[in-house]
């Protein structure tokens, strides 16, 4: 609406209406698709001509909706929370690939109240970031869609919002993965789709009173009957999703937040690095943030102050009951920042390393001064090691070989030291 109202005050600069109004609609197939789809699109361009009063006719305003629909990128916040949609004109030609090798972010000091007219320079509102090391001349590809999704999920949003069915290479061995499953296990193939069913329709209903509760309770079903099987492995479909979205849960639930801090550790070690094979993909770094603000949450509960969360206190405790203690704890947090700091810096989120610079802060204050012993004491590190296991229940060696995954790829030492 914006957009047509700088057009009616002809403030737009030279040339960018023609450019947007260049780009593709694909609005006759779209019409001849017909459905919901074509109906909301109608919708929506005659409430915007009409509650803009714009001066631009019907026909173009619904042509523009259409270029929304078909390029539109869907805009996040630092973290990850999608909050709408935007329209870049040079983004609009990089194509997709599921297994893209860059993803669009926005940087932190996009955060902040007032932005951009309090930066003393102009600074991008977006950034283009690599997600592994590209060759010289190779395409530049990213995924429109959550990548996690299911391989069928992906192809049915790519097909009804940008009109084309992808035939990557993920979404070729993810094909050919399901196919494989269900030839020589359809009973593990037909469990597998009912899962992805159960989590799906979860995910899609409230999440406020009985609805939330329902929600936990299915995803902890599927994820414990994920985890007892031989074959498991993080990454398959839907665990990513079932492990993240409770852990979301959990923590909105002050009486779980111990819950959440299981899962994040579980998404910390052993679903980002199946999923994003990158150490320095967005999506573990903002992971790894999580868990050092649930860990500060449990640590500080060891230290009463006024105001706290009697729940949050229980808490803690529970964890020390189920078997990581609050050296470890504090071991862990430090340990995490340590190396999540390292991967920004071989990165380009630099932006983030503000955010970890002011946690490592708050771990030296909450730690007194024993943050070198924390990280350089073999016994401590042993000990560390050894209660996380007991805490996520890892056993036998397909679980020495996840946990590996998560804290092997660096081995963090305390700075300075």
């Amino acid at each position: 609406m914006t957009f047509l109202l700088q057009r009616d005050n002809e403030i737009l600069e030279d040339g960018v209406w023609e450019n947007v109004m260049s780009a593709m609609s694909h609005i006759d197939e779209l019409k001849l698709a017909g459905g919901d789809t074509w109906v909301g699109l109608m919708l929506m361009a005659k409430a915007t001509h009409e509650y803009s009063q714009t001066r631009v006719d019907l026909d173009t305003v619904l042509k523009l909706i259409c270029i929304l629909k078909v390029n539109g990128l869907q805009l996040s916040t630092t973290y990850g929370d999608t909050i709408g949609v935007f329209l870049d004109l040079t983004l609009i030609k990089i194509n997709h690939n599921c297994d893209g090798n860059v993803m669009v972010h926005r940087p932190t000091y996009t955060n902040a109240t007032g932005w951009p007219h309090r930066q003393p320079q102009e600074k991008a509102m977006l950034k283009l970031l690599p997600l592994r090391d590209i060759a010289e001349g190779e395409e530049l590809t990213m995924s429109y869609v959550d990548f996690t999704d299911h391989v069928s999920k992906r192809q049915r949003y790519l097909q009804k919002n940008y009109l084309f069915t992808c035939t990557c290479d993920k979404c070729a061995q993810d094909t050919a993965a399901a196919k494989n499953l269900l030839d020589t296990d359809p009973r593990q193939a037909k469990q597998q789709a009912r899962w992805w069913e159960e989590v799906d329709t979860h995910l899609q209903s409230p999440k406020t009173g009985p609805h939330e509760i329902y929600t936990i309770a299915i995803l902890t079903k599927v994820i414990e009957g994920m985890e007892s099987q031989f074959v498991f492995s993080p990454a398959t479909d839907p665990y990513p999703h079932a492990i993240h979205e409770l852990k979301l849960l959990h923590l909105d639930n002050h009486e779980s937040v111990d819950k959440a801090l299981i899962c994040a550790l579980k998404e910390h070690f052993f679903v980002g690095p199946a999923i994003c094979t990158s150490p320095f993909y967005p999506l573990r770094i903002v992971n790894a943030i999580f868990v050092l603000q649930v860990f500060a949450l449990l640590d500080d509960a060891f230290v009463p102050s006024p105001g706290q969360h009697p729940k949050i206190v229980e808490q803690a405790k529970t964890i020390e009951a189920r078997g990581l203690s609050r050296k470890s704890m504090k071991y862990w947090r430090l340990r995490i920042c340590v190396d999540t700091q390292k991967r920004l810096r071989q990165s380009s989120l630099a932006d983030l390393l503000d955010v970890l610079e002011m946690e490592q802060m708050s771990i030296e204050v909450s730690n007194r001064g024993i943050s070198q012993e924390l990280l350089n004491s073999a016994e401590v590190k042993r000990r560390g090691e050894e209660e996380m296991r007991e805490l996520l229940g890892l056993k036998g060696e397909r679980w020495d070989t996840l946990l590996r995954l998560g804290w092997t790829e660096y081995s963090p030492v305390y700075p300075n030291s």
